[in-house]
């Protein structure tokens, strides 16, 4: 299952690169560990919001 999600674009950075849209799902992992939530279930949540956002 492929998932995109939103960042914060601009004020979101990794190594000091801007975090893009489309890379919401590289820190998918970490995601795990924060909120402590099955992959499957955050895939379908970052999923679910690209839908919303989408309509």
């Amino acid at each position: 299952m492929s998932a995109t999600g939103e960042t914060d674009g601009a004020f979101a950075t990794v190594n000091r690169n801007v975090f893009m849209p489309w890379q919401a799902t590289d820190i998918i992992d970490k995601l795990v560990d924060l909120w402590g939530e099955p992959e499957s279930r955050i895939q379908a949540r970052l999923s679910s919001n690209l839908d919303q956002l989408l309509k």
